[in-house]
């Protein structure tokens, strides 16, 4: 089971476990991003169940993921996933489409 750190009390609010995820993802008590990570998750649980509604804070949570994965885990089949997700509800996200690009070609060079 996954432990979130809650400051409301909420397990349903995309914007606290957002505002999470950014306050982790600069936290140096965590280098390695995992609560940012589990935080940026729970927004995509969470904003998957209206993507209309939460198309920008999902795309921001796709892009946080999907550089992550990149970066961080060197997963690039996931962060590809990522990315995917992104173009799916933007596909004129430029920063998506260089990644997939790019991690297309490290995927042939592994």
């Amino acid at each position: 089971m996954k432990e979130y750190h809650y400051i409301m009390g909420s397990d349903d609010n995309i914007y606290e476990f957002f505002w999470l995820a950014q306050v982790n993802g600069q936290s140096e008590s965590d280098p390695e991003r995992k609560l940012a990570y589990l935080n940026y998750e729970k927004v995509v649980e969470i904003g998957e169940q209206n993507i209309k509604a939460n198309k920008n804070i999902l795309a921001k949570a796709y892009a946080w993921l999907g550089r992550y994965e990149q970066q961080k885990r060197k997963n690039y089949a996931k962060a590809l996933d990522w990315f995917d997700k992104l173009l799916d509800i933007d596909p004129t996200n430029e920063e998506a489409r260089q990644s997939c690009e790019q991690l297309k070609k490290q995927m042939n060079n592994s």
